[in-house]
């Protein structure tokens, strides 16, 4: 089915992210902080270059979501 191809798709792409770690202090709340990505899955709050790589598993859940998409 469409949506079974969608997942797929969505995991496929996001097993070749490198997401990194959960040790920024923003980790696990829910928000990706990681500045690579863009979307409705971000936080509001002012994007640090610590925070790359250091948000994991917020940014992958978004992501897989559909809620975020890797930058260019």
């Amino acid at each position: 089915s469409w949506v079974a191809l969608a997942l797929w798709v969505s995991h496929r792409d996001a097993s070749r992210i490198q997401w990194g770690n959960d040790t920024s202090k923003y980790a696990k709340d829910g928000e990706c902080d990681d500045k690579r990505f863009s979307g409705a899955g971000m936080t509001s709050t002012p994007l640090l270059d610590s925070d790359i790589q250091h948000d994991a598993t917020d940014c992958r859940a978004a992501y897989e979501q559909g809620r975020l998409e890797l930058r260019q």
